[in-house]
């Protein structure tokens, strides 16, 4: 099990396939298992795909106290030093979208592209309505309470569109997927929530350098596809890409048109 030590951190991460590194950054207490395998087949075909459990996710060490979006994405920063590379292309989905943003301002030199996935510019922006916070403080109640499923099954919804929340084919698959691993632990969550609602980058959005891609879903209901027009606005030659039909964690229900969008992003900006 590879293991690196990151800021007194020891993180799991997982490197395959080949071609320019492609580091991507997992979403709030979720780990490298939660790509799915249509997602990172196609992107491993392409590049030298790096995968990796943040602070106290998955097989990753323990953390013991709370963190922000900035000392994790001084982490990445950390992991990209560690594997020896001089830079990366990144590309981070919710929380890890947070990250991504947040790196490409504090470490410039390191990023080669920025692809953000449902990003959030930071605290009192467009936010979710009261319907989806209420569900999701459900969901994540229910959990704590010990059952996961049920929690996972509520959360698997928010993060749906409501088209793919009906299919409960899928809704199984990956909940089932999610049950099969260990489950971060509320203090983790707890962490991770406080570092999402406390982080604010909207009006330093201007630093990042890097070609940037932000990706929505049309129907990402917990951070609302207005948030892209904030983002757009700040970072110079950003373009955005909406996925119809599709919600927050878009690559669970279009993996292989999420995984392509990436591919042609970075070949046109390498053209």
């Amino acid at each position: 099990m590879p293991l690196i030590d990151v800021n007194g951190i020891e993180l799991f991460y997982k490197r395959e396939g080949s071609g320019e590194p492609l580091l991507m950054i997992p979403g709030m207490s979720a780990n490298h298992l939660d790509w799915p395998d249509s997602y990172t087949g196609l992107l491993k075909d392409h590049f030298d795909l790096v995968t990796f459990d943040g602070r106290g996710c998955g097989d990753s060490g323990v953390c013991t106290e709370p963190f922000t979006i900035a000392e994790l994405a001084d982490d990445v920063a950390g992991l990209i030093s560690a594997l020896g590379l001089d830079s990366a292309h990144i590309m981070g989905i919710s929380m890890g979208a947070q990250v991504a943003l947040e790196l490409a301002v504090s470490h410039p030199d390191l990023v080669r592209t920025l692809t953000a996935g449902g990003a959030s510019p930071g605290v009192d922006r467009i936010s979710a309505d009261q319907a989806t916070v209420d569900m999701l403080k459900r969901g994540l109640g229910v959990g704590v309470a010990g059952d996961r499923r049920g929690g996972l099954e509520i959360l698997n919804e928010v993060n749906s569109s409501a088209e793919f929340a009906k299919d409960i084919e899928a809704r199984d698959r990956i909940v089932d997927g999610r049950l099969s691993r260990p489950a971060p632990s509320v203090e983790i969550m707890t962490w991770s929530m406080g570092a999402c609602i406390t982080h604010d980058i909207l009006d330093r959005l201007h630093g990042v350098s890097a070609p940037t891609l932000l990706i929505y879903g049309s129907e990402d209901r917990l951070v609302p596809v207005a948030n892209a027009k904030l983002i757009h606005d700040r970072i110079a030659g950003s373009r955005v890409e909406l996925i119809e039909g599709a919600g927050h964690v878009y690559f669970l229900q279009f993996p292989e048109l999420s995984a392509q969008m990436i591919i042609d992003f970075v070949q046109s900006v390498a053209s």
